[in-house]
């Protein structure tokens, strides 16, 4: 069950909302999606909340984060959340109502469908400790063999390359940071919450999947 953040916008349309959902990031947000490929999604919605929905939740994940999706409120209890991964729209039941459904979306004009391009790998903060500066650093260390692009908050911040490490000055404050395989920011991404310190150098280890091992 995903754990939702307690921070969370003005309200987007009826009963609907933009939440952040700590540790849970890695959607391909900001995602351009026509309204049109939203409105099948919408039959877990009742009919008399549907009227303008689909553009209002096209038009929200064009600009949050990898970090938060769209929140709807069902008004007989539990709620449904709306985001993009990869090339699919998925509406996850939370609360009362469950399930996962998937709707496959169309590759951006003259752009194709992101695909797997590094291995599967997981990320893990590491610990922290002063960096000597009146801001925080956040030291990327990698072992997956393909070059890793950093994002904070959404917003481009570096590349890492394969097998090396590298240090960034990062804003202060609460933000997930996303690797990906890819400079657009879609391809294998990973994400991490993490609370900047100023004069804290916070460390983010990105390593092959395993597998679970016993």
């Amino acid at each position: 069950m995903l754990t939702l953040g307690a921070a969370c916008s003005r309200p987007v349309a009826r009963r609907t909302w933009v939440f952040e959902v700590p540790g849970h990031g890695g959607y391909r947000h900001p995602a351009r999606v026509a309204a049109a490929d939203v409105g099948p999604a919408l039959a877990v919605i009742p009919a008399y909340d549907r009227a303008g929905l689909a553009a209002t939740i096209a038009r929200t994940l064009g600009r949050i984060g990898p970090d938060e999706v769209v929140y709807y409120r069902h008004p007989h209890g539990g709620a449904w959340l709306f985001g993009v991964r990869g090339q699919e729209l998925i509406a996850q039941g939370y609360g009362l109502r469950h399930g996962e459904h998937h709707y496959s979306l169309p590759p951006e004009p003259g752009k194709p469908p992101p695909r797997l391009v590094g291995p599967v790998k997981v990320v893990d903060p590491g610990p922290t400790e002063p960096s000597g500066h009146d801001y925080p650093e956040l030291m990327v260390i990698s072992s997956i063999a393909v070059d890793q692009y950093l994002f904070v908050g959404g917003q481009f911040l570096g590349v890492v390359r394969a097998g090396q490490s590298a240090t960034f000055r990062v804003p202060a404050g609460r933000v997930a940071v996303t690797a990906t395989d890819d400079r657009a920011g879609e391809v294998n991404p990973m994400a991490q919450q993490f609370e900047f310190i100023a004069g804290r150098r916070h460390d983010l280890l990105i390593m092959p999947w395993l597998g679970n091992l016993r």
